[in-house]
């Protein structure tokens, strides 16, 4: 899940075991203490060093360097030293997630699309929502390692965020089963040509509320024939047809 850094730094102070303390806090470096029962139990810095080691830029960390070092430090602190107080969750401030942010309050800006790294994903870009999704599921651990897998995927553009999810769980399946991530991604690709597509199929909804598989063949036949007769049919029609093309041949199976 996603918190700005000030909610997050809330979260601790208001929580009846946890605190923290900020030791240093400079445009170049941010220390943070942590405490559990009112003892020293670890702390976080984060440093510019650190932020160009990682890649990290922008116009927020040359406005707002001090409010960026303090995300990035009380993010990786509460990680390490109080996950429970996020009930175990992940949590990621959103610049980690490559959102956008107000370099000021720490907040998303809202209504700015975004893709997950510029110019590694085309023609499909996952929204900040999906990536959060696959990171709340414990699919990854981090935005990165999920732009480096999903380059691997063969999914379609509009397949939706349950997809890749699934697409993920069959990913780290192989990966936790010490498949490497070439290997993983075949396995992963392999479900969605076959029970991925099939699943989808079954499940879509037209939007005149039409579950595709609950029609015979003869409905669905119907439908491909009527989307053939359209001059110019959208991207829309396209993929409901090769739905119904799918369930066709899986009916008469």
């Amino acid at each position: 899940m996603t918190l700005s850094a000030n909610l997050l730094a809330a979260q601790v102070k208001r929580h009846p075991i946890y605190d923290y303390r900020i030791i240093t806090h400079t445009e170049t470096s941010c220390e943070i203490v942590f405490y559990q029962d009112g003892k020293e139990s670890g702390s976080s810095t984060f440093t510019m060093a650190d932020a160009k080691a990682a890649g990290l830029g922008g116009v927020n960390w040359q406005k707002y360097p001090r409010n960026m070092l303090f995300a990035r430090a009380i993010s990786n602190g509460v990680k390490w030293h109080c996950p429970d107080v996020m009930s175990g969750m992940p949590v990621y401030t959103p610049d980690e997630l490559n959102m956008p942010v107000d370099g000021e309050t720490g907040n998303i800006v809202e209504g700015v699309a975004t893709e997950i790294k510029e110019s590694v994903l085309p023609p499909i870009s996952y929204d900040a929502a999906t990536v959060a999704a696959v990171i709340e599921a414990g699919l990854t651990e981090n935005a990165f390692s999920f732009t480096g897998a999903i380059k691997k995927a063969d999914l379609d553009a509009d397949v939706g965020k349950e997809t890749v999810l699934a697409w993920f769980k069959h990913y780290r399946a192989a990966r936790d089963a010490n498949a490497s991530s070439d290997e993983a991604a075949i396995q992963a690709n392999a479900w969605w040509e076959g029970e991925g597509k099939l699943n989808l199929a079954m499940t879509y909804t037209t939007d005149s509320g039409k579950v595709l598989g609950k029609l015979s063949p003869d409905q669905l036949a119907e439908m491909v024939t009527q989307i053939d007769g359209l001059e110019g049919a959208s991207p829309k029609m396209l993929t409901i047809r090769e739905h119904c093309l799918m369930l066709i041949d899986y009916l008469a199976s």
